[in-house]
């Protein structure tokens, strides 16, 4: 055991090193982790409820959809016990030709066409801005608040300690931070805390704990994080379990991020306002039909010509005529 210890210790790279691996090899993992999660579509339910008081505080159900040239975000909102604003949904989506929005007052409630054309609302609230916000979930943390897109290899973050720690389930690094924002203080509330990155998959987040000021005071984060790994190793979020704590207030809440993503292509139609029932914009280049429809018709329509000859033949062909080896009529099964 001694020397299987001391090996390790022999083996490891100084702390300084441990460090560079992180800063070559994150940002990189990270860059290639978001391109191919520019595939998923699929959605998300966020549950919180008061750890003291035993009840849901609210409940919001998410769905996204993306594919080149388009992308579509659903929000549907359950406050318990809110009002309007608190129970309302919409679904913001854009295709090359035009952007949409429709909303409903409630999750109960018709949709209801609220604007189509271009340039419907701020860079910040376009569809695709709101997608990314869920998939840089593995790797910035957002699931502390949806402002926090930040990674760690942001100037704004000092990297205090790399060291690797054995989790049980792989090669894990812990980094220790810091966290200063610039601008927007208020909107970026981390201040330090470390994470707990999986080398062998992206370096995406496995864990992490925070400490963050608010204009209430501080609060403490802890998060973990499950992923479906594909047969290729590519991780996808599966739940991530938040923790917070308000230790001025003596209160604590508990957050389940549930995910249902998966890896799929999406055709076009999907981000068409007539995809809801509404009338396409006038100008909007009509829908072509997809190719599976016309491999059908065409099948039907070779079976159809096939029966058709086949009759023909049948009726065409003469009648049997008398048996020369009897000098009577054709033989009869």
């Amino acid at each position: 055991m001694f020397r299987l210890v001391l090996l390790t210790i022999l083996l490891s790279p100084p702390p300084d090193e441990w460090k560079a691996k992180f800063h070559e090899e994150a940002p990189n993992a990270w860059a290639k982790y978001a391109t191919r999660a520019r595939r998923l579509q699929g959605s998300l339910v966020v549950t919180t409820r008061s750890l003291d008081e035993n009840k849901i505080v609210y409940s919001n159900h998410f769905e996204l959809k993306q594919r080149e040239g388009c992308s579509f975000f659903l929000e549907q909102y359950g406050v318990e016990g809110g009002d309007e604003e608190g129970r309302r949904g919409q679904i913001s989506a854009v295709n090359p030709y035009y952007a949409f929005t429709l909303k409903r007052k409630t999750s109960e409630s018709p949709w209801a066409a609220a604007g189509a054309g271009k340039e419907l609302w701020n860079a910040e609230y376009a569809p695709s801005h709101l997608t990314e916000w869920i998939l840089r979930a593995p790797y910035t943390f957002v699931a502390i608040v949806n402002t926090l897109e930040a990674r760690l290899d942001d100037p704004e973050f000092s990297i205090n300690k790399v060291a690797p720690v054995d989790d049980g389930d792989g090669q894990f690094l812990k980094v220790e931070f810091k966290y200063d924002p610039v601008k927007n203080k208020n909107h970026k509330p981390l201040r330090s805390g470390w994470v707990l990155l999986d080398t062998k998959r992206y370096w995406v987040m496995r864990a992490f704990e925070a400490r963050t000021l608010w204009g209430d005071g501080s609060r403490d984060f802890a998060a973990r994080f499950e992923y479906n790994d594909t047969p290729d190793d590519f991780p996808i979020l599966k739940t991530i379990l938040v923790t917070a704590k308000i230790p001025t207030k003596n209160r604590s809440f508990e957050s389940v991020y549930s995910y249902q993503l998966q890896e799929r292509d999406l055709p076009e139609r999907e981000f068409r306002i007539s995809a809801f029932g509404f009338p396409e914009p006038p100008g909007a280049p009509r829908i072509g039909t997809p190719w599976y429809v016309w491999f059908i018709a065409l099948a039907f329509a070779s079976l159809a010509v096939g029966w058709y000859f086949r009759r023909r033949m049948a009726k065409s062909k003469p009648a049997p005529g008398p048996n020369p080896a009897t000098g009577g009529e054709g033989s009869r099964a």
